[in-house]
């Protein structure tokens, strides 16, 4: 009698698709917090190379798996476009908590590591840093049972703000966290906020009565979130915008890399040319609870005039101007025409 052998019923990655993955990724970690190199000379091993990489399913390879989508074909789940390369390490994280890593997850990390990898490419390992976040987003309840810090770390994590570097993640992690617990604590029916990052910046959207950037400010002294901003305001205006918008009966803040994305959020006015379109567009301002005017190079008195509409908008928010030189005079006939400006 002959006994039966089970078939496998995983669809694994063939040998030229696990050589795609990892070169595509540059064999470094896919996951945006770590970029782990994995693969390196050995002088051990009789093949003269030692690997610590996984070609990880992102939908799984069988029934049992973590994200296993039961629509795909086995051709679909053994192609390079359901892998991402990942170090041993975070293999294993993603596929022990596939509520926290999301199909839409980890697509992001594998198409942030392979444009990193792109821009990587040929240049000494000197090179400026410049590292996009992955685009995600999370709904976080007020009733969640976790705690609300470590929700946000971990969020972070995922997204790669380390990238950013120590102490600006670190400033941006606490304004975050001090502004949704100011939504949780003293709004009115606000029970959820979404958290997203897109490539240069992070977003707090949350619906309920407008609580902007001038009436957190306007709280007394030793507040958090009023003093997280100040803190943001007076160590890192070189590297980080807030922006602060309110429209749809939704309070949207947002916290952009000034250096890696040109200087351009919803509340910016980049005066990289004149061009009336640019100079004219007061709509664009309304929401606004400050306004941030990037000046041109060698900004010049007779530059001032071309945008006195601003003076008009200075009652209910503030104007604040980057890259105007030190020199009191050229400040101060800029107050004069725009009253209350503040200068960065």
């Amino acid at each position: 009698m002959k006994l039966a052998v089970a078939s496998s019923t995983r669809d694994n990655f063939s040998a030229a698709v696990l050589t795609q993955l990892g070169s595509r990724a540059a064999y470094q970690c896919s996951a945006p917090s770590c970029r782990a190199h994995t693969i390196g000379a050995s002088s051990s091993r009789t093949s003269g190379v030692s690997q610590v990489g996984v070609a990880a399913h992102i939908c799984a390879a069988s029934p049992s798996g973590p994200r296993y989508d039961e629509t795909m074909t086995p051709a679909q789940r053994s192609s390079a476009d359901n892998g991402i390369w990942l170090c041993q390490t975070h293999a294993k994280l993603i596929d022990d908590d596939e509520s926290r890593f999301t199909v839409d997850l980890l697509r992001s990390w594998k198409r942030s590591a392979e444009a990193a990898a792109i821009r990587q490419l040929g240049r000494p390992q000197a090179s400026p840093n410049h590292e996009d976040l992955a685009p995600h987003a999370v709904d976080i309840e007020a009733n969640t049972p976790d705690d609300l810090k470590a929700v946000i770390a971990d969020f972070m994590w995922d997204v790669g703000l380390a990238a950013w570097g120590t102490a600006t993640s670190s400033i941006v992690r606490n304004v975050v966290y001090e502004l949704i617990l100011n939504h949780f604590t003293h709004s009115p029916g606000g029970h959820k906020v979404t958290l997203a990052a897109s490539k240069w910046s992070i977003h707090i959207s949350a619906s309920g009565p407008r609580f902007g950037l001038n009436d957190l400010l306007a709280l007394q002294a030793g507040h958090g979130g009023a003093a997280a901003v100040k803190a943001l305001r007076a160590n890192y205006s070189e590297t980080l915008f807030l922006e602060y918008l309110y429209t749809q009966d939704c309070n949207q803040w947002s916290i952009t890399n000034r250096p890696l994305s040109g200087d351009i959020g919803p509340c910016t006015l980049h005066f990289r040319s004149f061009r009336p379109a640019d100079i004219d567009d007061k709509s664009r301002y309304a929401s606004c609870d400050e306004i941030h005017v990037i000046a041109p190079i060698h900004f010049s008195f007779s530059d001032t005039r071309r945008f006195t509409w601003l003076a008009e908008l200075t009652e209910d928010r503030s104007i604040i101007f980057y890259g105007v030189e030190e020199e009191p005079s050229l400040r101060e006939y800029i107050a004069e025409l725009i009253s209350g400006v503040q200068f960065m």
